[in-house]
């Protein structure tokens, strides 16, 4: 009887170590499928190499219907954190190795928050990055709207006539 209690104790002595694991890093190859999806939990990762450097990202908080992408990207040969937020609604593109080409783009598929896991997709791409353009600046570098000021002057007589018609003598 007692042989027995000290094969099942040493048993679950010997399952402890599998689920204590946590963070399993998957390798993603890209070289023959542009566009992978893996399911993960949180805490686990890929890693995928750019010009022979190594790269992970990985879920570092899952919610019911979004996530927190963590990961790094190398500057000068020192490692930079950064965070990305993910839901349905959006994607992410991402430059990892600063050439203004997007290496990667990250999309959500699904959260399963029973399980703890999340359907991701990967794709591959090298394209170059959007430049954004904020306001067009004269030449005086001031930022002038005239078409704003133009309404707003029109909204303000509007009222001003509507108040001088319609007010109680």
């Amino acid at each position: 009887m007692k042989k027995e209690y000290l094969v099942v104790l040493i048993f679950i002595i010997l399952l402890i170590p599998v689920y204590a694991i946590n963070g399993l890093i998957t390798e993603a190859d890209f070289s023959s499928q542009d566009t992978r999806a893996y399911k993960l939990e949180e805490g686990d990762g890929i890693s995928f190499e750019i010009d022979n450097k190594s790269y992970i990202i990985s879920i570092d908080e899952l919610g019911k219907d979004s996530l927190r992408l963590k990961s790094f990207i190398y500057k000068d040969e020192e490692r930079e954190t950064f965070y990305l937020p993910l839901n349905k609604m959006n994607s992410y593109k991402i430059d990892f190795d600063k050439d203004n080409f997007n290496d990667i783009k990250i999309e959500l598929y699904e959260v399963n928050y029973e399980e703890n896991k999340a359907t991701l997709i990967f794709k591959k791409i090298n394209e170059p990055k959007e430049v954004l353009t904020g306001q067009t600046v004269n030449e005086n570098k001031q930022i002038f709207n005239t078409k704003g000021i133009i309404v707003t002057a029109l909204i303000v007589l509007a009222g001003l006539i509507a108040y001088f018609t319609f007010r109680k003598k």
